[in-house]
């Protein structure tokens, strides 16, 4: 793995472990149903309307992550690798340190 990916990949690494917004929201389903017993429209109803809340709930998340992911990759575009007297170095454009 060369050094400009290495980098990318830690710095993409350390941003995504800091947001919080990784992970599926636990979705709580309210009604529960067994075999051969009725069920009551209304509780499933209900079911749905929590599943489709947590799927929201979720695809806000994706989108929040998406707008940081975004973002990363323009600060990377901003970022090279050179060798300066024979040493890898970093040089930032249009950003400051």
């Amino acid at each position: 793995m060369d050094m400009n990916k290495l980098i990318t990949l830690g710095i993409a690494t350390g941003i995504l472990v800091s947001s919080s917004s990784l992970y599926a929201a636990p979705m709580a389903i309210p009604h529960t149903f067994s075999s051969g017993a009725a069920a009551v429209a209304a509780e499933v109803n209900d079911n749905f309307t929590a599943v489709k809340n947590g799927v929201d709930a979720n695809a806000a998340r994706i989108a929040q992550l998406e707008g940081k992911v975004a973002a990363l990759e323009n600060l990377l575009a901003k970022v090279s690798l050179l060798t300066v007297n024979g040493q890898p170095t970093l040089r930032f454009t249009g950003i400051n340190v």
